[in-house]
């Protein structure tokens, strides 16, 4: 319950319990943290791609855990095909494109389109829109 990146869908799925369980269980671990944290930190750090595709294909219906996204950018990074990852991972090839795209601080190389490169105007400074 301690480690991030996680959905309460996915424990909810995973644990087969109610939305109110888990709240319970989460209540339960945040006593537990500050015993808890250099344990959480090392699980962390432990994880690997692979750990991320077992999440991916518990996960159900809910939404890719953090970990399984960042295993989805490490093995396509690795040279394969959005079709191979899709079907390791248990998701659909758009699922893949998208993680892969939006996950630009591991593809730093990435060339961006002109709208990310400049977005829209509302979402800009009134001084860049209209001048000082």
């Amino acid at each position: 319950m301690l480690l991030p990146g996680f959905t309460n869908a996915y424990h909810m799925h995973t644990l087969e319990r109610c939305q109110t369980t888990i709240a319970g269980y989460r209540a339960e671990a945040l006593d537990y943290e500050a015993e808890l944290r250099s344990e959480v930190a090392a699980l962390a750090a432990r994880l690997s791609p692979a750990d991320g595709m077992v999440m991916a294909r518990l996960r159900g219906n809910c939404w890719m855990p953090y970990w399984s996204r960042l295993g989805i950018a490490h093995f396509r990074k690795l040279g394969h095909s959005l079709a191979s990852i899709a079907s390791a991972f248990d998701c659909g090839e758009r699922t893949v494109y998208n993680i892969v795209n939006r996950t630009v601080h591991l593809f730093p190389d990435r060339r961006k389109t002109i709208y990310q490169l400049r977005p829209p105007a509302r979402k800009r400074p009134a001084i860049e829109r209209f001048g000082p």
